[in-house]
């Protein structure tokens, strides 16, 4: 016990520094393009929005400028597409998730898509490292005539660094709905001793990277045949449904490339766009 009452490990206990970030970002149609028509970000959440020529909507860079999250670590991000806009938003590199000395990472999307706009939310992978804790919230709010995409990459460890996930926790929590009514709705949860249920057959055999991906929009019959078209390697799986009017769609693979590479072809079926820019560097 110190003077003043305090007692010695309360003031040697170390304090570690936590990264919080918030994004709201809305865009709306003008003159026939897409462009910014509202911008507030702070903390570690950042946004660019680069020129792009091969459409005429907005893609916009989701950038967390601490380089990581952490148990502890937050990041909220709002997104609104206005009326007949086409708001395209990735992630400037991969989002990672490290291991926790304590608390779980929380990332929060919010994202809305107003009548006869175009709403993409498709950042790169997050990589969940051993150890680590991550609860993420995504809801989706669009009206009828409103067409949407979602895609989530999750990458267990880094396979060219020889890394495995033997343990940590995860989860995630989707609502999307339409015109007030929910349309999907998913609980995922790994926890404790997730390297063995990845090994398990529903999750793809010892896969380590998956997909999940929900879209509503024009054709979805023809889309999903050309998405169950897609070329599989040996060692990844995927599949495509129709459900409650919008084409759901996953994919597990054993390496991540393969993955990639089949959420590329599926990018361009759906949305008839190129590859976002930050994709292609």
């Amino acid at each position: 016990m110190l003077d003043g009452g305090l007692r010695a490990d309360s003031i040697l206990e170390p304090r570690l520094q936590r990264s919080h970030g918030y994004l709201s970002l809305s865009v709306a149609a003008r003159d026939g393009r897409t462009a910014i028509a509202g911008w507030y970000q702070a903390g570690a959440a950042k946004a660019r929005a680069p020129k792009v020529y091969s459409h005429r909507g907005l893609e916009a860079l989701l950038i967390n400028t601490s380089g990581g999250l952490t148990g502890g670590d937050t990041l909220d991000i709002s997104l609104a597409v206005g009326e007949a806009a086409c708001g395209v938003f990735t992630s400037q590199a991969s989002e990672k998730i490290y291991r926790s000395l304590g608390g779980t990472v929380s990332i929060k999307v919010d994202m809305s898509v107003a009548k006869d706009g175009r709403g993409y939310w498709v950042p790169q992978d997050t990589i969940f490292f051993d150890g680590a804790a991550l609860s993420r919230q995504l809801k989706l709010a669009a009206e009828e005539s409103a067409e949407f995409l979602i895609m989530e990459p999750l990458v267990f460890g880094r396979e060219a660094m020889g890394e495995r996930v033997s343990r940590g926790r995860y989860r995630d929590s989707w609502r999307v709905s339409v015109e007030g009514q929910l349309i999907f709705a998913e609980e995922a949860r790994l926890d404790g001793d997730i390297g063995t249920s990845l090994e398990g057959l529903a999750l793809g055999r010892g896969a380590t990277a998956f997909l999940t991906g929900l879209y509503r929009g024009p054709a979805m019959t023809d889309k999903r045949d050309a998405l169950r078209g897609i070329s599989c390697g040996e060692g990844t799986w995927a599949g495509a449904s129709l459900l409650r009017g919008a084409l759901s769609f996953r994919v597990a693979a054993q390496v991540p490339a393969d993955m990639r590479r089949w959420m590329v072809a599926a990018y361009g079926i759906l949305s008839g766009l190129p590859a976002p820019v930050a994709w292609r560097c």
